[in-house]
């Protein structure tokens, strides 16, 4: 996923480690990614042995999104007519002094889904997060911002929603808005 802020004039680029998809009793889709700077390092780590360890520059971070796509467009609809999903990204401090940090931004998005079999492939386009919660020590680097971005999830119900409650649990609590930092 890109991720290029409006105000800054940077743009981000995210690879998530795992994504899984999901289907509503509605017909909603529902997908969820994953990319945890403690895992990877920790991959990174095995694999290099006899390799000194390095330090980590700043503390890892996992991130999570959730994408819910309220309706699947037609081949060929114009992604600038409207909006069929809603985005929830969330930033959280993998380091065990920065439980309760958090950012927090939501958006929409033009999404397309692709089926097929076990997976779905997802194309994000036209897609606009906003700073929506901060608490603790971690700081905005973004602002309102622009996202597109494509992937393949594979089909795991139990899995989005067992990550996804995590996360929500985690991110309770008494948290500073955007609009009143």
């Amino acid at each position: 996923m890109t991720v290029s802020s409006q105000q800054k004039h940077v743009s981000y680029a995210q690879t998530f480690q795992q994504a899984y998809a999901g289907r509503t009793d509605d017909g909603t889709y529902e997908f969820l990614l994953v990319a945890d700077d403690a895992q990877r390092a920790t991959a990174a780590q095995k694999k290099k042995p006899g390799q000194p360890l390095e330090p980590i520059a700043r503390p890892p971070l996992r991130q999570v999104v959730y994408l819910k796509v309220l309706w699947r467009p037609m081949t060929g609809t114009d992604s600038s007519a409207a909006n069929n999903a809603t985005i929830d990204w969330y930033v959280l401090s993998d380091a065990a002094s920065g439980q309760t940090d958090l950012l927090e931004y939501q958006g929409t998005a033009f999404v397309y889904v692709t089926p097929k079999d076990n997976t779905a492939k997802v194309d994000v386009r036209a897609g606009t997060i906003t700073p929506f919660a901060a608490r603790g020590s971690l700081h905005d680097p973004v602002g309102v911002a622009h996202l597109s971005g494509s992937f393949t999830a594979v089909a795991n119900d139990d899995r989005l929603e067992e990550l996804l409650a995590a996360t929500r649990a985690r991110t309770t609590g008494e948290a500073t808005t955007a609009s009143s930092r």
